[in-house]
């Protein structure tokens, strides 16, 4: 009887038990990251002018090829790109609908390098309309 009442409460029992422990491992987790020296090592302006070479080369692929890599074969582009200061920076480039199907196309790029600036990463975007053209940024 008595195995019966807690074979029923474990999940809460464990949840209870482990929850100390996730947190300690989170914290862990924090710190190390800090002394990380990919921290440190992020330089905005840097990863800004590599993220915008990156998407000038979408761009230019035009509206009918990013229909078809971003929307119909869902496409995320992921890669690793090193600068020329040594430092390894990775990008991911995705596109869907702005909106209305079978009309703009929003591509957005991120970059980070592996360190804190993984949590917040460095982003840009454009939208491309079916003409070809580029939509202001508002």
């Amino acid at each position: 009887m008595l195995f019966h009442r807690l074979r029923n409460k474990l999940p809460i029992v464990l949840i209870i038990l482990l929850s100390p422990i996730i947190v300690v491992l989170n914290i862990l987790l924090v710190l190390i990251m800090f002394l990380d020296p990919r921290a440190r090592k992020f330089d905005k302006q840097e990863a800004r002018a590599i993220l915008s070479e990156e998407l000038e080369k979408v761009r230019k692929l035009g509206y009918a090829k990013l229909r078809k890599l971003f929307i119909e074969q869902k496409q995320i582009k992921n890669f690793e790109i090193t600068a020329t200061s040594g430092v390894d920076y990775q990008v991911e480039i995705q596109g869907w609908w702005d909106g209305e199907p079978d009309k703009d196309i929003l591509i957005s790029g991120g970059i980070d390098n592996g360190g804190l600036s993984a949590y917040v990463p460095l982003s840009d975007s454009f939208i491309m309309r079916r003409d070809g053209s580029l939509a202001e940024n508002q």
